[in-house]
């Protein structure tokens, strides 16, 4: 259990989660009613992720990474990139020719964005900061997460196609908490 705790094997097994979300969508032909509904799901999936980086992985990685802040803005950039490719899926009919087109190009993104974290980014921070601040922080990023079911459920009735920025907007009403010093301030 104190591995799970982790925010590197939290991340992880999130990254593992949005890919499998993805795979979900594009596993369904273009004319299945499900397939909407599974680019919903994958969505939520990603900004969770997406809000539990920004809200604990970056500000760890800034203080306990060396060059912490150029790799944060490597990541940040691509998170924006991601999120372009959403909310051009939220607006695209899942039968049009422009809808599996831009589907493999978010998980193509998703996929580079793992693998970046997970060979440069997480090595670094699991060198740079005490294994319980990685602990504090990955129970940080499950209570995101746990919050993120609770989110899921109001999220994905309504009609309307903002998924992207009413997920994100849900999730910014609640505040972040500080990032540990080190293993002593815990």
């Amino acid at each position: 259990m104190q591995d799970r705790a982790n925010i590197i094997t939290e991340l992880t097994a999130s990254h593992r989660r949005v890919e499998e979300a993805l795979a979900r969508v594009q596993s369904l032909p273009g004319d299945d009613p499900r397939r909407r509904d599974r680019l919903k799901e994958a969505t939520l999936a990603l900004v969770c992720q997406a809000v539990a980086q920004e809200r604990h992985l970056h500000p760890a990685v800034r203080r306990y990474v060396p060059e912490g802040e150029r790799l944060v803005r490597q990541e940040v950039t691509e998170e924006l990139r991601m999120e372009e490719v959403l909310k051009d899926l939220e607006f695209t009919d899942t039968d049009s020719g422009e809808f599996a087109p831009l589907l493999r190009r978010l998980i193509t993104r998703v996929h580079r964005h793992a693998v970046y974290e997970e060979t440069a980014v997480f090595p670094e921070l699991r060198r740079g900061a005490r294994p319980k601040v990685l602990a504090a922080l990955g129970k940080e990023v499950r209570r995101t997460e746990d919050n993120a079911a609770e989110l899921r459920e109001r999220l994905s009735h309504p009609p309307r196609p903002d998924l992207v920025d009413r997920a994100r907007d849900a999730f910014e009403q609640s505040r972040p908490l500080p990032v540990p010093a080190e293993a002593g301030d815990l």
